[in-house]
């Protein structure tokens, strides 16, 4: 809990309702429970989930005027307390609830019983005020293009008891789902990396936020015109390559680029040089690379980048299998990755002890400072990271397919012996069955089965020099045929 005011300023309007009690600002300040923290020592929290965040909110409205009222028993507490107040109880043994009553299918619980709960509140109590915080599209008008674009912004609401419990069961309804592919998805993760099987490579994958480049002692025009940099982590999970080793190696490979762009055609370059790092330079044996990031579709989950997946067997000759983690839930190791070369760039920086202009000085600096490889006397080192330099990143590809159906229900999509399909499953599925690839899956009251999907091509054929193509060829004979003056501008030029 934190203070929305100042010790000192708290310590005044104490003196002004308490005027008679004989108390310094120093015993008063003592005075303050352990648990309260002070505006200055207030955490920075921020990349939330708008979804859980929104019925937090709601769930701290609701709380506050249930104790104004006296009703402390239907206090919600948080949102968990929420979700589990409106599902039935886990089956003994297992992690999640059931299948049919995450996705409110089950005839024993569901939205009725949140409606039980709040029996006790009577009509006069829900037809009163209250007020509390929404994460919600507001529209502004750019002034430059006058253009209308739509912002999340955190906005105040008003309406009474019975709206905000109207507006948190609307929002708690499809909420298990949400929270289910979260926590499925990130222990299907740590699944796989503690049992992780020869010969495959487990990957987290994410941008980071870009670093601005920036000088101690620094001018205003500079400060003005700093360079943006791009910065994108891949920690990599692989069994040592030294012989009779066994160990787990971790190896962060992070990549830095003045290309500003994050794109899948950014990522596509990176993950080459992916290929080329482990098998080449690592000498391992890949089979399959299983990648996990988050749900962002211009970089992961789209055409394009499915696109891509369909060609790993063309391109690096092992398949790749990309897993998404939960909706708004994607972080991973590659975060922490990105705030070690961040946070040491920064103190070189404000030292004084390098000068860090733009991407390829970053690059210079990550290498000199922070790289951690193999020292060549044979000893293994199972904590390495390595950094590449992209200097551009080629785009126009001529990969461009169709959308698939259902994309954003996706979390699981594997490449399979030809570009033109791919294999899809709603949720990813590690069991030792799934990894071998026959017998029957140990999650199969959650999972699906693979369902394979053909992708069609919409990428333009270019025309080699000097052939026509058919439609072009019509045309032609069709205008020689009918052209009395076989001299014209245009057939001259075509014989």
């Amino acid at each position: 809990m934190v203070l929305h005011q100042p010790i000192y300023k708290l310590y005044r309007q104490f003196k002004v309702t308490h005027p008679h009690v004989k108390l310094g600002l120093t015993k008063f300040h003592s005075l303050k429970p352990n648990h309260i923290r002070t505006p200055r020592q207030a955490v920075y929290r921020g990349c939330l989930c708008e979804v859980c965040e929104n019925i937090r909110l709601k769930v701290c409205s609701l709380d506050k005027r249930f104790e104004c009222d006296g009703h402390r028993q239907l206090k919600l507490v948080d949102a968990e307390t929420v979700l589990n107040l409106t599902l039935c109880p886990k089956p003994e043994g297992k992690n999640f609830h059931r299948l049919e009553c995450i996705k409110r299918e089950c005839g024993d619980c569901g939205m009725g019983k949140l409606a039980r709960h709040f029996q006790e509140i009577t009509s006069q109590e829900k037809a009163r005020p209250i007020s509390w915080r929404k994460w919600d599209y507001v529209e502004e008008v750019v002034k430059k293009t006058q253009k209308t674009t739509k912002k999340r912004q955190l906005v105040v609401k008003t309406g009474t008891v019975q709206t905000l419990i109207n507006e948190l069961r609307g929002e708690v309804a499809v909420h298990p789902l949400h929270v289910f592919n979260w926590h499925w998805q990130g222990k299907q993760f740590s699944s796989l990396k503690k049992n992780l099987p020869d010969k495959w490579v487990v990957s987290v994958w994410d941008f980071a936020e870009n670093y601005a480049c920036y000088y101690q002692e620094e001018i205003q025009s500079a400060y003005w015109g700093r360079n943006q940099v791009t910065i994108h982590p891949v920690v990599n999970y692989y069994g040592c390559e030294t012989d009779g080793c066994g160990q787990q190696v971790t190896e962060s490979v992070v990549f830095i680029s003045d290309d500003t762009t994050h794109d899948y055609n950014a990522v596509h370059s990176y993950m080459g040089l992916i290929s080329i790092h482990l098998t080449q330079k690592r000498e391992l044996d890949v089979t399959r690379m299983v990648r996990f990031s988050d749900n962002a579709a211009c970089q992961y989950k789209s055409k394009g980048p499915i696109s891509d997946i369909a060609h790993a067997v063309e391109d690096y000759s092992f398949r790749i299998h990309h897993n998404y983690f939960g909706s708004r839930h994607g972080k991973g190791a590659s975060d922490g990755e990105s705030a070690v070369v961040k946070s040491a760039a920064t103190r070189a920086v404000n030292s004084g002890s390098a000068v860090i202009a733009s991407a390829r000085d970053l690059y210079k600096f990550c290498v000199e400072n922070l790289e951690k490889d193999l020292s060549g006397d044979g000893e293994c080192l199972h904590y390495r990271r390595s950094f590449y330099y992209i200097d551009s990143v080629k785009r126009n590809r001529g990969r461009d397919v169709k959308p698939i159906s259902g994309t954003r229900t996706l979390h699981s999509i594997l490449s399979s012996d030809c570009t033109n399909a791919i294999w899809t499953k709603c949720l990813s599925c590690f069991c030792q069955a799934c990894v071998v690839g026959s017998g029957e899956c140990a999650n199969k009251e959650y999972v699906d089965d693979w369902t394979l999907q053909e992708l069609i091509s919409t990428a333009k054929k270019e025309t080699p020099r000097g052939e026509f193509s058919v439609p072009y060829l019509v045309i032609y004979f069709s205008f020689r045929w009918h052209s009395s003056d076989s001299t014209s501008r245009f057939g001259t030029w075509m014989s």
